[in-house]
This record gives C-alpha cells, sequence and structure tokens, in this order.
C-alpha cells in the first residue's frame, strides 16, 4: 500500500504540471505609469501608440505602494524637478546677490527608490530608463561601469550605431542618428545585459565603442535602457523600446508556447498595427535544417509573407485570426524576412512574431517521455523491493518453523 502511494504521488509530481495551461494570461488590462520630466517626453509615443498611461509625480517614486499601482514604469531622461523650480534667485537690477533653495525643493531617498525599483523588477514588472535617470537603475542593480567613473561624456552630433539581438531583427541595419545634447550618459559595460545598440562614440576621452541600449532581464522582470531618446524618432527605434517594455507579457506568452514543444526560441518580437501602416517587415534567423515561425496575433485579420534573404518569395498565408505556425527550411544557416500585412481597417492590434529550432512532436514530449522512463525505472524498483521483503519473510518464517 505504501509502495502504491508513493507510485501514485511521482506520477501527480511528473504529470499534472502538463495538462496545466501553459498560457499567461493577457487579456487584463497593462497599467502604465510615467514618471514626470523634462527631456524624455515619451508620453507622446504613448499617445500615438493609444496606450493609456498615469502621470506619476517625482515625489512618488520613494513610496513603496506606488509600485503595487503599476505593471510598467517608464522613467525618462530628466525625472527629477527642474532646477529652475528649485532656487531662489535674489538680484538688484543686473547684480546678483545670492542663490538659495526654496522650501518647495525636494530630493527622494534614492537607495530607498533603487529597493523599491529592484522588487518591483524581479517580482515581474518592466521599466525603461533614459539616459541621465541610469543613476535609479544603478541604484536597484548596480549594472553600470563608465569610462574613468564619470558617465556624462557623449558629444552632440551625428552617431552611427549598430542595432542588435531583436533591436537588428525589428530595425534590419546600421543607422545615423543625431544626438541632440553634450554630456549624455556613454557607459563602457552593463553587466548582465543584452546589448540592444552599439556605437562608436566621440568623447573628450576619444573615440569609445559603448553599448548605448541594453536589455536587462532580471528574475521574472527586465528593465531597458538607452542612452538615446526622441519622442519624434524617425527609425522605429522608439518604437521598439516602447513595445518591448509595454508589452514584455506577451513576449513571455509567446517565449513560452515554443517551450512547450520542447524547442529553443531563436527571437521572439511584439509590436502592434498602427495608423497609416499598410504592413510591417521583420528580419529572422533561420537555422541550418530549418526553423519554425510561429505568429500569434491579438485580435484582427492578417497576411503574412515570407521572403529569403535575396528578396524571393518563399511563403504567403491570408485571412490569419488566429495562432499560425510555418516551417521555414534551409539548407544553410540564413535570415529571412518575414512581412506582415493588416486586412482589417481596425487597427492598434498586437502581435507577436517567434521563431525556433528543434523538433515539433507534441508539448512536453520530451519531459513526458523521460517522466515516464523514470515512472517505469520507479515502478520497477517498487516491485524489487516488494520481492525483497517478501523473500525476508519466507526465510524468517523457515527459520521459525525449523526452531520449532
Amino acid at each position: 500500500m505504501k509502495a502504491l502511494q508513493i507510485f501514485l504521488i511521482t506520477c501527480t509530481f511528473v504529470f499534472f504540471p502538463f495538462f496545466l495551461s501553459a498560457e499567461e494570461k493577457t487579456e487584463s488590462s497593462i497599467h502604465v505609469g510615467v514618471a514626470e520630466n523634462q527631456y524624455d517626453h515619451i508620453e507622446k509615443i504613448l499617445k500615438d501608440f493609444k496606450i493609456p498611461y498615469t502621470m506619476v509625480k517625482y515625489r512618488d517614486l520613494e513610496k513603496e505602494s506606488l509600485y503595487s499601482q503599476f505593471d510598467v514604469l517608464f522613467i525618462p531622461c530628466g525625472a527629477e524637478p527642474p532646477l529652475t523650480s528649485s532656487v531662489n534667485i535674489m538680484s538688484r537690477g543686473t547684480h546678483l546677490e545670492g542663490v538659495t533653495l526654496n522650501d518647495q525643493y525636494y530630493k527622494i531617498d534614492m537607495d530607498q527608490t533603487g529597493k523599491y525599483l529592484r522588487k518591483f523588477i524581479e517580482n515581474g514588472g518592466s521599466a525603461y530608463f533614459s539616459d541621465f535617470s541610469f543613476r535609479y537603475l544603478q541604484n536597484a542593480f548596480s549594472p553600470f561601469s563608465f569610462f574613468k567613473d564619470f558617465p556624462y561624456i557623449g558629444l552632440a552630433g551625428p552617431l552611427k550605431i549598430e542595432p542588435k539581438g531583436e533591436l537588428f531583427s525589428f530595425m534590419q541595419g546600421s543607422l545615423n542618428i543625431e544626438m541632440s545634447h553634450l554630456g549624455w550618459v556613454v557607459p563602457s559595460e552593463v553587466r548582465s545585459s543584452e546589448a540592444l545598440l552599439s556605437a562608436q562614440c566621440d568623447t573628450p576621452l576619444g573615440e569609445k565603442t559603448a553599448p548605448i541600449a541594453s536589455l536587462l532581464n532580471r528574475h521574472e522582470g527586465v528593465a531597458l535602457f538607452t542612452s538615446y531618446h526622441n519622442d519624434n524618432d524617425p527609425f522605429g527605434i522608439m518604437r521598439y523600446f516602447v513595445m518591448r517594455i509595454v508589452y514584455a507579457r506577451y513576449i513571455i506568452k509567446a517565449d513560452n508556447y515554443v517551450k512547450r514543444w520542447e524547442q529553443t526560441p531563436l527571437s521572439v518580437l511584439v509590436d502592434e498595427s498602427l495608423t497609416g501602416e499598410t504592413f510591417r517587415q521583420y528580419r529572422i534567423k533561420v537555422k541550418k535544417g530549418g526553423s519554425y515561425l510561429y505568429f500569434h496575433p491579438e485580435g484582427g485579420n492578417w497576411q503574412l509573407d515570407i521572403f529569403d534573404s535575396k528578396g524571393s518569395f518563399l511563403f504567403t498565408k491570408e485571412n490569419i485570426n488566429k495562432e499560425f505556425s510555418h516551417y521555414i527550411d534551409s539548407k544553410i544557416e540564413a535570415d529571412a524576412y518575414v512581412k506582415i500585412i493588416p486586412l482589417d481597417k481596425d487597427r492598434f492590434h498586437i502581435y507577436t512574431i517567434t521563431t525556433a529550432s528543434g523538433f515539433r512532436i507534441f508539448p512536453y514530449y520530451l519531459r513526458i517521455f523521460l517522466g515516464s522512463i523514470g515512472i517505469i525505472l520507479l515502478f520497477l524498483y517498487l516491485r524489487f523491493l516488494k520481492r525483497q521483503r517478501f523473500k525476508g519473510r519466507v526465510r524468517e518464517y523457515e527459520q521459525k518453523e525449523t526452531q520449532e
């Protein structure tokens, strides 16, 4: 009886998780907070993308209760009171007599704020930090190192950038951007992160190679830092930043969907259709031997086209209104292009595009197979123990008979 109980408990622990839904709930609304700031007015981009948000006062960033109200936080460059509103300037005519802090000046406890941000992100929150607001992220995780231990060495002017990782798929090539002000933040290193933008930066210390945008995965959450910000960004860089942070839960959902099939995710992108757009195109990596492409729309009706690296047509599918997968065969490792075309007049539908390598048989096939072998071995072991106990009892009985 005890052996049977052990066997049933083991079966429950091995197989029960596979019958639970692995789909994360993405239907609930996403609560977005934006810290009041002076320089990076990312709220303009959120308005363009029809993403609701709530402005957060600077003083409230040190309140623990704030972080339970939001799923996503934007702490943009200049998230602090402007200096002009914090001082009293005393003068007579053109003669400056003195400068003092006024009664309304307030500086939050950055150490305490860093602890709250760390907890917020590690527990599944998403957060965006740009340029001067790196201090908030530094207080939370200490990921930054700087040339000569000084952050503010970026010079104004044109800058050639190289998109990497997910952003490379989103942008599809190097770009020339404009850094509009002196003293922007140039990290020498962002530890335990994925570089999104790399650049050769002109600085007073000479030309420096720097990761000017990085993605930091921390436990269940994610943070994004960028030195570049522009609320009139013509390249789509800011679009990627916003989509990646606001819709992080969709990335997790798509990633876990691939892992259900015991496959390895190669890339996961999230985007939405905007007013006036007739299509969006992305670059994906196809492994030697082939890769799977997954398209997960959250509403709408779509057409999906696939082209090889030379632009030759490979595949098309119309009227997609639910999860769709397609196998892309390839004899070599190569790039391919995916074109997503909205067929409805309605816009602002979210979708994810995932590529993955590995066999696709049935969900959790490998773990179920290995778990089954383990259970069979356990069953045989319990049977063996049972026989040994039975033999032991027979010997005891024979010994008693002999003694009598």
